[in-house]
């Protein structure tokens, strides 16, 4: 049992940081990489994965340019997507970058 000066867990305080900053739950950043085919569809999903979450930024690889063109024209359908999968508006932009590694 824990008072008000006592020891917190974890999670607890790492989703009140993370609430601080306007950054996604725990639970939002882990929906983004566990169903991430669900999210952009498979044939996206063959070319590209989320990398990290900065504040409110998604950052994702594209195996070719042409992939993270298409990322970008998507923007805004993705972060449709990503709140509605998540249950989460704390995705606001999407950063897109061209990673050859997989």
């Amino acid at each position: 049992m824990s008072g008000p000066s006592g020891p917190k867990r974890l999670e607890e305080s790492l989703e009140r940081l993370l609430a601080s900053m306007e950054a996604p739950s725990i639970d939002a950043v882990a929906a983004v990489f566990s169903r991430w085919s669900e999210i952009v569809g498979p044939d996206l999903a063959e070319h590209c994965r989320p990398v990290s979450v900065a504040g409110e930024t998604l950052t994702i690889a594209a195996d070719d340019p042409v992939w993270a063109s298409e990322l970008q024209w998507l923007e805004a359908k993705l972060l449709e997507r990503l709140a509605a999968a998540t249950g989460s508006d704390r995705f606001r932009t999407v950063a897109v970058r061209v990673s050859k590694s997989r």
